[in-house]
């Protein structure tokens, strides 16, 4: 007579596959780091959290920054010890990109335990996101703010999803950890109001004094960044971006598939219509498919072993979608731009892993690779060519090129520190905002302008000659940089 032993050891697989899925999103995130200049957006993080005092940067936080001040106390002991050039100000970020990988992982396996591969898939989607990458390279708080973010999911899969654990803590835990990013990002305001009405309909499953520790730590410690926010909001909102938009309706959605499929600022495929244009709708299309047939298998168990992944996508994304939206209504609201559509990237990763290996996996699949391979391709350009705009290389050209004692005009005026930071040559630099600026203050000799955008036309209106001009590509299309030599002391007056 015979026995058969059986295994309970739990397969170590899925584990290997993640350490592997770790180390490619950290070399994506590690690679060619401190390569390229920094751009505007950067550079204010070494004006407020470079300062020598935290007295000091608290007061530039609440007078011209416009983000909560969490990131820039950690920026500026960052700073302090291991100093502020271009990669070791991205670090931060990257960090916090790779460490945000294995809690994608920890999430969706305790979401769907029965399903390793929805683990791994998510982990991958989130390794290779373009908006995850291209954040996870930036001196700014995004990458943060998705770490705490997908703390506060994990908790909540811990605690609500089908391998529920004995343990209470899961419901604190995700209170700090969306409070930690609301103090990272007022956007993250979206995230704290979801998880908020998740603890409140998960009451009943925790002790009351868990319940009231994690509510007090939720209410009392988002009171001062949501009243924050809405100070900055009132007023401010869409004020320097007149092209948006004053309300968003159900194209809000193609913005934030677009973002998450395509990436951050640079698609692949052309934006004229041609046939790139029709792949770059195939690629949206394909990914609004896989997040109909994740919702369309996780609704019908609504009931059942799947209440708590419902609970999470689900509420988690209608948040981001309608909120932002409803806001819009009453004030214009700069929700287009990719950087506060980062805060969607777990829960449409999450959907995305869902559909491609559910029942309808051979359809999910297909659906994937034609994900994956456009945002692989978007890698591939993302490292091909200039990552932020371009200032190392205009100052570059102007260390090459311009006469010795040349003036050096930057418009806009709040970029001029930062082409300063990368001229090695001795040249007065002086910002402005507008061609007229320049033309009331006219200095002798040659003069060089870099702008974001082509002013021939301009100084032509106010009959300055232009010796020649330069264009500087950059990441993003449209935003290219301009060199131009002038001669503004030969203007007729």
């Amino acid at each position: 007579m015979t026995t058969t032993a059986i295994d309970n050891r739990r397969p170590f697989w899925p584990w290997t596959c993640l350490i592997a899925l770790v180390a490619l999103g950290a070399a994506l995130r590690l690679a060619a780091l401190g390569q390229e200049s920094l751009w505007s957006d950067e550079y204010f993080t070494i004006r407020t959290a470079g300062v020598p005092t935290l007295r000091e940067v608290l007061h530039l936080v609440l007078t011209i920054e416009p983000h909560p001040p969490l990131y820039f106390f950690l920026m500026h002991g960052w700073i302090a010890l291991f100093g502020s050039s271009d990669a070791m100000l991205r670090l931060p970020s990257a960090l916090a990109g790779i460490a945000a990988l294995p809690l994608m992982f920890l999430a969706m396996r305790w979401l769907i335990p029965g399903r390793p591969s929805a683990a791994l898939v998510a982990t991958f989607l989130l390794a290779i996101s373009p908006m995850h990458v291209y954040y996870s390279q930036e001196a700014r708080s995004y990458s943060m703010q998705i770490f705490f973010e997908l703390m506060a999911i994990a908790a909540l899969a811990w605690g609500l999803g089908p391998s529920k654990r004995t343990s209470q803590r899961w419901m604190p835990l995700a209170a700090l950890g969306v409070l930690m990013a609301f103090l990272f990002q007022y956007y993250s305001a979206f995230i704290w109001a979801t998880v908020l009405l998740i603890l409140w309909l998960a009451r009943h499953q925790v002790r009351r004094r868990t319940l009231t520790a994690s509510a007090f730590i939720m209410i009392l410690g988002g009171a001062l960044p949501l009243a924050g926010a809405l100070l900055r909001a009132h007023g401010h909102w869409g004020e320097d971006t007149p092209f948006l938009p004053k309300s968003y309706g159900p194209d809000l959605l193609y913005h934030v598939s677009r973002a998450q499929l395509i990436g951050p600022w640079y698609s692949p495929f052309a934006t004229e219509p041609s046939i790139w244009s029709w792949i770059d709708m195939v690629v949206i299309a394909a990914g609004l498919a896989l997040a109909l047939i994740a919702a369309a298998e996780l609704w019908p168990d609504r009931r059942g072993k799947s209440r708590g992944a419902v609970l999470i996508i689900g509420l988690g994304l209608a948040c981001m979608l309608a909120v932002p939206v409803a806001v819009s209504f009453v004030k214009p609201i700069v929700f287009w731009g990719s950087r506060y559509l980062i805060i969607a990237v777990p829960v449409v990763v999450a959907l995305l892993a869902v559909g491609a290996t559910g029942p309808r996996r051979r359809i999910g699949i297909a659906l994937l690779v034609i994900v994956a391979a456009a945002q692989l391709f978007y890698l591939h350009n993302y490292y091909a060519y200039r990552q932020k705009q371009a200032w190392d290389t205009v100052a570059h050209f102007i260390d090459r090129t311009a006469e010795p004692g040349a003036t050096v005009w930057v418009l806009r005026g709040w970029n001029a520190p930062l082409l300063q930071r990368y001229l090695t040559t001795n040249h007065p630099l002086q910002g402005a905002n507008s061609v007229a600026e320049v033309a009331a203050r006219p200095g002798a000799g040659p003069q060089y302008v870099v702008s974001n955008a082509n002013l021939s036309d301009a100084f032509i209106a106010c009959k300055i000659p232009i010796a020649f001009t330069q264009i500087i590509a950059t990441h993003r299309p449209g935003q290219e940089l301009w060199v131009m030599k002038i001669y503004p002391s030969a203007a007729t007056k």
